[in-house]
């Protein structure tokens, strides 16, 4: 059943409509030039500068890996796409307990996205999550009990860059 709500919101895909305006060198002609975008889920420009700004904050802008990037703004993908979490970007960010300061990051612009962050945002929002996990920690940065909870509560999926990504137990992709 989450099998079948993913792939229909994923066949609802957001089609962005860009209309540029370029003139011919002779400025007789104007020329409209469409660019489609199409994402995996529909996301406004201030959900999407706010992803970018939470994994910036999540995961730095040249500290850890594209990949790790690309995770993390997955993590976030998963979770709208989900049953169990709120349906946009911005519930899922601002939910309490959830990515709190990178939340935040987005209204103090402590730490601004590179560009490099923005494609790796991206990529995902075009081609869709690379991991089915919905939760990661950085067991560096967390108590011991909040790390025996994902330990213990969830099903471990994935690790990079020393963040541990899970899923509920019997979760399917």
């Amino acid at each position: 059943e989450q099998e079948i709500a993913k792939a229909e919101a994923i066949e609802k895909r957001l089609e962005k409509v860009i209309i540029q305006h370029y003139q011919s060198a002779n400025n007789e002609e104007e020329i409209e030039l469409e660019i489609t975008e199409k994402y995996v889920i529909e996301i406004t420009d201030t959900e999407k500068d706010m992803l970018y700004y939470a994994v910036a904050n999540e995961v730095g802008n040249n500290y850890l890996t594209d990949e790790s990037r690309m995770l993390v703004a997955s993590v976030v993908i998963n979770r709208v796409l989900s049953e169990d979490f709120p349906d946009t970007v911005i519930e899922v960010l601002s939910a309490e307990g959830q990515f709190t300061e990178a939340y935040r990051n987005y209204y103090s612009h402590k730490i601004e996205p590179s560009d490099n962050v923005k494609k790796c945002v991206e990529e995902v929002l075009q081609h869709g999550s690379i991991t089915d996990a919905t939760y990661y920690y950085a067991p560096k940065y967390t108590s011991r009990k909040t790390s025996n909870w994902f330990e213990n509560e969830l099903e471990f999926v994935y690790e990079c860059d020393n963040q541990r990504f899970f899923k509920e137990k019997g979760e399917n992709k």
